[in-house]
């Protein structure tokens, strides 16, 4: 696939993704944790969930390498966790989100900090050069590309992502990245349900193409593989929304909500079967040319 093809294909849109992240704010409030963290959460030992995302947000902070007055890239901020947490711990820093839920930009501007600001683009709109000290992307990369494109094309794609992470990234600054990935399963093997009825337009990567795509873009510090944290994650959602079950059928309506349950329990196991990764990436960017 040539850069000149690249720019048409297209991953989910605004419209797949408000269809997900705009169907009631309420409803996710229900049963995410109160920093309304819609990602896999990093646990130690009996932590229950709003500290073990708090732990999850703490380390994309520390991994991106973002101390006092930095400026932060967040792509894909979802309904702004990392960058409160950022203005809470991180003396003058300023953050800067994307999105293109309607809903998760409201809610940020509702709360209407001097430190955070959101705007409602994806990264490909991006035209800052060597602006950011640091950048975060959790729980976005698996929006970038769609059910049944060849690896050559996600690779063209992705490699899209880091060469524009790399141009907006000042030298020698980090990238923190976190995103499901197939492990042992195939593509063709992935559940229609999933793309049908929970997030059009979307489909995960694999390991071996975000190396592909990112190698001489950035430089890859560390990764590791966290599935099992992803499976606890979706097994304590699953828990919330059955105790708040008909609060949440009152809002969405009995169908929703039980595909919701069905597709967090899914994922549960395919976490827990080693058929999905959670990979959590760092990377940094060259110091020079």
């Amino acid at each position: 696939m040539d850069s000149k093809n690249t720019a048409l294909k297209q991953g989910a849109t605004t419209e797949d993704i408000q269809f997900h992240y705009d169907l009631s704010r309420s409803f996710y409030q229900h049963w995410l944790d109160r920093t309304m963290t819609y990602s896999s959460a990093m646990y130690e030992g009996d932590d229950d969930l709003e500290t073990a995302q708090k732990r999850k947000l703490d380390h994309h902070i520390a991994q991106a390498e973002i101390g006092p007055g930095s400026r932060v890239l967040d792509i894909g901020c979802g309904w702004g966790s990392l960058m409160f947490r950022c203005a809470e711990q991180i003396p003058s820093s300023h953050c800067v989100g994307l999105t293109l839920s309607a809903d998760q930009k409201e809610s940020i501007d509702g709360a209407r900090s001097d430190r955070i600001e959101v705007l409602l683009k994806g990264w490909q709109a991006l035209e800052e050069v060597h602006s950011f000290d640091a950048a975060v992307s959790v729980g976005a990369m698996e929006h970038f590309v769609g059910p049944g494109w060849s690896a050559d094309d996600k690779i063209a794609v992705y490699r899209d992502f880091f060469k524009k992470v790399s141009c907006v990234l000042k030298p020698g600054g980090c990238l923190s990245l976190q995103t499901i990935v197939f492990d042992r399963m195939e593509e063709s093997e992935f559940p229609p349900f999933i793309t049908e009825k929970i997030f059009p337009g979307s489909m995960l990567p694999r390991q071996s193409e975000i190396l592909a795509a990112s190698d001489r873009v950035l430089s890859l510090v560390n990764v590791r593989n966290d599935a099992l944290d992803y499976a606890r994650t979706c097994r304590e959602w699953v828990q919330r929304i059955e105790a708040a079950k008909p609060e949440l059928i009152a809002m969405v309506g009995a169908d929703k909500t039980n595909e919701y349950v069905q597709y967090l329990r899914m994922s549960a196991a395919a976490f827990e079967r080693q058929q999905f990764g959670l990979l959590r990436l760092k990377f940094r960017s060259y110091a020079s040319a």
